[in-house]
């Protein structure tokens, strides 16, 4: 139960830092998140690797999970963004 609250203490942190940051497109900060998330993920399989708890496959299928996870998600968000520019462009 103790790390449990010392994870959502952490999500806590992570959630003020982001309402915190100085007014930017929101997509740019969606992409820090995702990188910042597939490195600190690809590190930590990395390190399990290297100490032999997992093997090679498991980092390649971990990439493979990651890869079939962002596809769509960057997929819907272009969308979105083109749909939010293109709106106010068919009501003028």
């Amino acid at each position: 139960m103790q790390a449990l609250g010392t994870t959502f203490r952490y999500v806590l942190l992570a959630l003020t830092a982001l309402r915190a940051a100085p007014p930017t497109p929101w997509y740019r900060q969606q992409n820090v998140i995702i990188t910042m998330g597939l490195l600190a993920g690809s590190m930590l399989t990395a390190y399990r690797v290297s100490e032999g708890e997992l093997t090679v496959g498991d980092f390649t299928l971990f990439l493979s999970y990651l890869m079939q996870l962002y596809a769509p998600l960057n997929w819907f968000g272009t969308y979105y963004r083109q749909i939010q520019v293109q709106v106010p462009c068919a009501a003028a």
